[in-house]
C-alpha cells in the first residue's frame, strides 16, 4: 500500500496508524496545499508586473491644455488597485516560502515521530491556500481591468493567465470548505484557553483572550499607522473578536450556552458564515506577521540594502492597511477605534500610495519574470507594448490572409453560391 504509518495484515485486517500521528497521511496534502501557497505569490506577482509595466507606459487625459496627458498609474485608483495587487503579491509570496520551510519542519519532526505541530499545519495550510488564492484568482481580474480594453486581448496575456488559475479556488478543497477546516481548529484553541489550557501557534492569542478584548486602538494621528504592528494589533484584535462571535453562534445553535460545541449536523451547517469570516480574519492576520517577520529577517541578516528594506517596509505597511481599510467595520463594531482614528489609518493609507508610486516598477521589476515567462504584449521589460501588440497580431494565424482562415470553407461558398431558382 506504500504506507508508512499503517498497514494490511496478510490475513487482511487494517492496522490504522496510532494515535499520536492518526492524521500522519495528510501528509502529502498538506505538501500541496503549502505549494499552492508559494505558488500564488508567484501567479499574482505575473498580473501584477504585466499591469504595472502597462500602466507606467499607457498615458490617458491631460491634466490642462498644452500638457502631456497623464501615466495611467499616475490616477489614485489605479495605484491603490495595481500597488495593493504589488503588496497582496510579496505577502503571498513570503507566506509560501513560510510554508514550505514549516512542511519541512513538520517532515523532520515526522521522522522522529513528533506529530504535535500538525494540527497548526493542517489548520494554515487550510485557511492560507483559500485566503491565497482568492486573492490571486481577483487580484489577476482586478489587474485586468485596469489594463483597459487591451487587458481584454489575449495578447496581454492576463485572460489566459486567469483561465488557467482560477481553478485553484476549488481544487485541493474548496475554499469555502477549507476555511471552515481552520475555523474548527480556532474555536477548539478558543475553548482551550478559555479552559486554562495553554495556545500556542498563530492562535497563541486566543490564549489571552480577555487581554486581547480588553486592547483598543493607540493611534493618535495618521504617522502612528506608518508603523505596520499598529495595523497588526488590529488585526489581531480583529480575528479574536470574529472567533468570540463565531462560537457564540455556533453555542446558540447548539442546544444553548451549556450544550457542548457541535461541529457537524444543522448547528454547524446554520453559522458556517461567522466560521468563515473568523478562518479569513485569522489568515490575513498571518499574512501580514509573516510579512514582518519576513523583512526582520532580512534586516538581521544584513541580506538587503537599508534602501530597500524601507520602500519593503512601506508596502507591508500599505498592505496591512489595506486589510484594516476592509475590515475597519469589525473594528468600529468592536469599538477598538474612534472614527478619527479610522480616518487617520486612511490617511496614511493614502499617503503610502503616494510614495510608493515611483517605486512601483521596481518592486514589480524585482520578482524578475523574463519576457518569454510573462506572454505579454503589455508586460515588455522595455516599454515598448504598442510595437509589441502590432508584432504579435502580425504572426497570429488569423491574419495570415486578407480574408482570414475561415473565407475559403465557410463564408465564400454562402455568399457566391448561385441563388436558387424561384418556383
Amino acid at each position: 500500500m506504500m504506507s508508512r504509518f499503517s498497514k494490511v495484515t496478510p490475513e487482511g485486517s487494517y492496522v490504522p496508524p496510532p494515535p499520536a500521528n492518526a492524521k500522519a497521511s495528510y501528509a502529502t496534502m498538506l505538501f500541496v496545499r503549502a505549494d499552492i501557497v508559494r505558488n500564488s505569490g508567484g501567479v499574482l506577482s505575473k498580473a501584477a508586473t504585466i499591469a504595472v509595466r502597462y500602466a507606467a507606459v499607457r498615458r490617458q487625459t491631460a491634466p490642462g491644455p498644452g500638457q502631456r496627458e497623464l501615466q495611467v498609474l499616475d490616477y489614485q485608483n489605479v495605484a491603490n488597485t495595481l500597488i495593493g495587487l504589488v503588496g497582496s503579491a510579496y505577502a503571498c509570496w513570503f507566506m509560501g516560502l513560510e510554508m514550505q520551510a514549516r512542511y519541512q519542519r513538520f517532515e523532520a519532526d515526522r521522522d522522529k515521530g513528533v506529530f504535535s505541530d500538525l494540527p497548526e499545519l493542517h489548520a494554515l495550510s487550510s485557511g492560507l491556500k483559500a485566503t491565497c488564492t482568492g486573492t490571486t484568482a481577483d487580484g489577476i481580474e482586478a489587474a485586468r481591468r485596469c489594463c483597459g480594453g487591451h487587458g481584454y486581448s489575449a495578447l496581454s496575456g492576463l485572460p489566459r493567465l486567469f483561465a488557467s488559475y482560477v481553478q485553484n479556488v476549488t481544487w485541493e478543497g474548496d475554499n469555502n470548505v477549507l476555511y471552515l477546516q481552520t475555523a474548527r481548529y480556532l474555536l477548539k484553541a478558543l475553548a482551550a484557553g478559555q479552559s486554562g489550557k495553554p495556545v500556542g501557534g498563530s492562535a497563541a492569542y486566543l490564549g489571552q483572550l480577555q487581554q486581547e478584548l480588553r486592547s483598543s486602538c493607540s493611534a493618535r494621528g495618521a504617522d502612528c499607522w506608518g508603523n505596520p504592528a499598529l495595523a497588526l494589533a488590529a488585526l489581531r484584535h480583529r480575528a479574536a473578536r470574529l472567533a468570540v462571535s463565531g462560537a457564540a453562534t455556533l453555542q446558540a445553535a447548539s442546544s444553548g450556552a451549556r450544550a457542548p460545541l457541535k461541529f457537524e449536523g444543522p448547528a454547524w451547517n446554520s453559522s458556517t458564515v461567522s466560521q468563515i469570516a473568523m478562518a479569513k480574519a485569522h489568515t490575513e492576520m498571518v499574512l501580514l506577521q509573516t510579512f514582518m517577520d519576513t523583512l526582520q529577517q532580512a534586516r538581521d541578516a544584513g541580506s538587503l540594502s537599508p534602501p530597500v528594506l524601507a520602500v519593503l517596509g512601506r508596502l507591508c505597511c500599505l498592505f496591512g492597511l489595506g486589510l484594516v481599510e476592509a475590515g475597519s467595520g469589525d473594528l468600529l463594531e468592536a469599538g477598538w477605534m474612534t472614527g478619527e482614528q479610522a480616518a487617520a489609518a486612511r490617511t496614511q493609507h493614502r499617503a503610502l500610495l503616494a510614495a510608493l508610486r515611483p517605486e512601483a516598477v521596481g518592486l514589480v521589476d524585482a520578482f524578475g519574470w523574463e519576457d518569454y515567462a510573462l506572454n505579454s504584449a503589455l508586460g515588455r521589460q522595455d516599454g515598448d507594448v504598442y510595437k509589441a501588440l502590432l508584432d504579435m497580431a502580425t504572426v497570429s494565424p488569423l491574419n495570415r490572409t486578407q480574408q482570414g482562415p475561415a473565407w475559403e470553407s465557410v463564408l465564400k461558398p454562402v455568399l457566391h453560391r448561385k441563388p436558387l431558382p424561384k418556383l
